[in-house]
């Protein structure tokens, strides 16, 4: 604008010299006519002169008016042109203060004359800092670059900057010395009549640093592409693929590239293809989809694929087709049926199970319960689904099956037997509990299978306290001690909270009662006599029958004069005849004073099953009382001859006597009582296998073979029963000569012996025992000696209840001796008993338990036969024998 400005006055000067000029051409032409005039026109020159005179005044008025309006136009516009000159400085200076690019004028040989603020801000220098400096300074002079050879080529020749038509990118150096990418505009402009360049300036930093994260994040896209797992395509509107993945076309079944123009008719059935066509519409109309489609290989292989659609749009924004992205679902939908299935077969299981079948979530509470568990609680399984245990079961029970439960949930497989309370009842549950996963193999919960055992673990324990009563018949002394047996394995099986025993001497007609046990009754030990009369108990003697006797009953009972109040009221009375070829002996009894639904008709079995044992071995116990009895006075006369004799030599002898013959029954009781642990089982079995005749005679599969094979099992159990008498009978054979033996060997036959009775009293066995301890000696006595020792640590951890019971065997070399310690935790030996426990006829336990004579044999075999060492010393919790040979 500048540049026009100054045009514009050099025209109005112009004009107003060819105005002037032409005025004084007219001028000079204007009198040389008025000279000519009078000639021509025949006038006085004087009037001639007056009429010029006038014309010159006229042309001069106008001339000068002319000039003073063309001054003042030209100054009017002289002002126009600087105040516009002054707007466009103050334009170039605004927007070369504000632009973020560097603005930068240099003359002709390349000295910096303007630098804004923005090229302060690239480059880092001040305008102070750049004025007169070379231009060149501030561009990296890099000779491999075409547009920096191009472009300062003539700048190099001859000093001036060559013109080019593009903008230039190069390198550019900050006052620091690092160099940046900018892209470079050079323009030519004339001042003072002078050649500048213009050079424009933009920092490309961020532009490249964006180029590259653009090129990376389309390399990243190709990669991903290219590598993507799931099938990628991209189709037209008519379904042909315009562009797909290597997924994709491994997924349709082509080869690679070979998917590309290719249509999805060629891939599906004409069901499929319309239901295609439907999903395309919806694309038309913008919307995204997800639906599943069978397509077909080109071998003929049927895939399943899951295809979530979304529209393409051109870069006009409308939809030119669709983006896919399949996945394959063969495989799972191939697991979805067999795990229908599974899950079908489960649930036909389930529901058709006797078992309670249940499911718990991560949070311990149910979410699946079968019929069976709906039957035991009596609920639909609404009301058991989202509940936990401790709202099933109260606090104690539920809390100890979570504790259970969060073994299972980190991993664990559990079997276990436990006892819950359902419905007010006590059941005793075989439960399976197993962790739950999900595909991944995370547990998400527990899946378990609880068996109702309540009969079976009732028969086992009346089995044990058959065993008990028969074993305690055989280890205890009085009778009182062997009713407080009675009473305590009865107490596993039924309620013996208030128990009696009344004996009947039908002779004299007398009831005794001679045990009894009641929370009203003070004197205990004191037996009672009389006559029969009609008492509970006297009405059972009297029927020969078991009764159950309920407050109905019993008030019917005395209604109708049968039955007579005796004592306190009970509000449930049982009481079972003892019989012995149907005669009375007497009666077992249990009440309950305050529980009227303590007992039923299933308790009358159990006690009606007991009372024969309990009958024979009351029977059994009186005959061995009366024979000792017999025996006391036969005792007693024979001593009182004896005396009459020689007193000192006939208790000698009778003591010697009373040695051997004691011996030889401590050697025959425990040969018998370990016959009898190890019969126990093979016993049970076989009645076991007695049973399940009954079973299969109902389910009809009692046939010839049925009956062939469980007879060759039974007969398979007595040859081993048999076997076990002639193992024992060998055991406690005396060995006459001296032989080589380990004694290795030695200690686990004698542990099989016991090992029946270990198990049934719950005695926990540890062996460390090394190998290749040979020694030469009595096989048989020795094992005698461990008997000894083991059977003495046995009664003795019994005896005094220990909760833990533990024995402990160890076998070492040491030096040229084999030591044997075998030790317990019965809680030792006392002071004062510990020096005496080898001495002869010296014991600790009751009468008719023990001779004394055991350690003292087993003492005489160690150290006289075997010229060994056998001592015996306490440690921390209990007692330790120690062997050396």
């Amino acid at each position: 604008m500048y540049i026009k400005l100054n045009n514009l006055k050099s025209i109005i000067n112009w004009k107003l010299l060819f105005f002037l000029s032409s005025f004084i051409v007219i001028f000079f032409v204007l009198n040389y006519l008025l000279d000519f005039s009078h000639l021509i026109f025949g006038l006085p020159s004087t009037s001639i002169h007056c009429i010029g005179t006038v014309i010159e005044i006229f042309i001069i008025s106008i001339c000068f008016t002319a000039i003073f309006i063309l001054t003042v136009l030209e100054s009017k516009k002289r002002k126009l042109a600087d105040k516009t000159l002054q707007e466009t400085r103050e334009i170039f200076q605004s927007i070369s203060t504000l632009s973020q690019d560097a603005i930068i004028i240099m003359d002709n040989e390349g000295y910096i004359s303007f630098w804004n603020k923005g090229a302060e801000n690239i480059f880092g220098c001040t305008k102070e800092e750049t004025i007169g400096c070379k231009f060149l300074e501030f561009i990296s002079q890099d000779i491999n670059n075409n547009d920096y050879r191009k472009i300062f080529k003539k700048y190099n020749n001859i000093g001036n900057f060559s013109t080019f038509d593009k903008t230039l990118e190069l390198t550019g150096i900050r006052k620091d010395g690092s160099k940046f990418p900018i892209e470079l505009s050079l323009s030519s402009l004339k001042l003072n009549n002078k050649w500048n360049e213009t050079a424009i300036i933009r920092d490309l930093t961020k532009r490249k640093e964006i180029e590259e994260a653009l090129q990376e994040s389309e390399e990243n896209y190709r990669f991903l592409f290219n590598r993507l797992g799931e099938g990628v395509g991209i189709v037209d509107l008519n379904e042909t693929f315009i562009l797909a993945n290597p997924a994709a076309e491994s997924l349709f079944g082509v080869e690679p590239g070979d998917l590309n123009g290719r249509n999805l008719k060629e891939f599906v059935d004409p069901e499929s293809f319309v239901k295609i066509q439907k999903e395309t519409n919806s694309r038309k109309k913008g919307k995204s989809s997800t639906y599943d489609l069978k397509i077909m290989h080109p071998n003929g292989e049927e895939r399943y694929i899951i295809v979530t659609a979304t529209p393409k749009y051109n870069k006009d924004l409308n939809i030119s087709g669709t983006l896919g992205i399949f996945r394959d679902i063969t495989l799972r939908l191939q697991a979805d049926k067999k795990i229908r299935e599974s899950e079908e077969k489960f649930r036909a299981i389930s529901e058709s199970a006797i078992d309670s079948i249940f499911i718990k979530d991560i949070n311990l509470k149910y979410i699946n319960v079968n019929p069976a568990m709906e039957r035991l609680f009596g609920l639909p399984s609404s009301k058991l689904i989202g509940k936990t245990d401790i709202e099933l079961f109260g606090e104690e029970t539920g809390n100890y099956l979570i504790e259970k439960d969060k073994k299972v949930i980190e991993g664990e497989i559990l079997i276990y037997e436990h006892e819950k309370a359902v419905r007010g009842k006590l059941y005793s549950f075989h439960t399976i509990k197993v962790p739950l996963k999900n595909s991944e193999g995370k547990i998400i919960g527990l899946c378990g299978i609880s068996r109702d055992i309540t009969e079976r673990k009732q028969a086992e324990n009346i089995q044990k306290a058959l065993y008990n009563i028969s074993n305690a018949l055989n280890t205890t002394g009085k009778m009182q001690y062997f009713y407080n047996k009675i009473r305590e394995y009865l107490g596993n099986v039924i309620d013996t909270t208030n128990f009696y025993v009344a004996l009947y001497d039908k002779d004299n007609d007398l009831i005794s009662f001679d045990y009894y046990i009641d929370e009203f009754v003070k004197d205990k030990d004191t037996i009672v006599y009389r006559k029969l009369g009609k008492g509970l108990t006297d009405y059972v003697i009297r029927t020969v029958k078991p009764l159950l006797a309920t407050e109905k009953v019993l008030e019917k009972l005395v209604h109708s004069g049968e039955v007579e109040m005796i004592g306190a009221p009970s509000k449930i009375w049982i009481g079972i005849p003892l019989k012995i070829e149907n005669k009375v002996i007497g009666v077992i009894a249990v009440q309950s004073y305050d529980n009227p639904n303590l007992y039923s008709e299933k308790d009358i079995d159990i006690l009606t099953f007991v009372s024969e044992e309990i009958t024979l071995a009351i029977k059994h116990k009186q005959a061995d009382e009366n024979i000792q009895k017999a025996h006391e006075e036969l005792k007693e006369l024979h001593e009182n001859l004896q005396k009459k004799v020689d007193r000192n030599v006939v208790e000698l002898r009778e003591k010697d006597h009373i040695l051997i013959q004691q011996s030889r029954q401590a050697a025959m009781g425990e040969m018998i009582g370990n016959i009898a642990h190890q019969w126990r089982q093979p016993l049970q079995a076989i009645a076991g296998i007695i049973q399940n005749y009954e079973d299969a005679f109902e389910d009809g599969t009692l046939d010839m073979d049925y009956i062939e094979k469980h007879t060759d099992l039974i007969m398979d159990i007595l040859t081993n029963m048999s076997r076990t008498i002639d193992d024992f009978r060998y055991f406690f054979k005396p060995n006459k000569l001296k032989k080589n033996f380990n004694i290795k060997n030695i200690i686990l036959k004698t542990i099989a012996f016991l090992e029946s009775s270990f198990k049934f009293n719950n005695i926990d066995v540890s062996f460390d025992l090394e190998d290749n301890c040979i020694i030469e000696g009595f096989p048989n006595e020795y094992s005698q000696v461990l008997l000894v020792i083991l059977s003495n640590a046995k009664d003795e951890l019994v005896e005094r209840k220990i909760k833990d019971k533990k024995i402990s065997i160890v076998l070492k070399r040491i030096e040229d001796k084999f030591v044997l310690k075998i030790s317990d935790n019965a809680g030792g030996i006392t002071k004062e008993v510990l020096p005496k426990v080898f001495d002869p006829y010296f014991t600790t336990k009751e009468q008719g338990k023990g001779t004394g004579i055991g350690l003292y044999m087993a003492k005489m075999i160690i150290e006289k036969n075997m010229e060994g060492k056998l001592t015996a010393r306490n440690i921390k919790d209990g007692v330790e024998f120690r062997i050396e040979v």
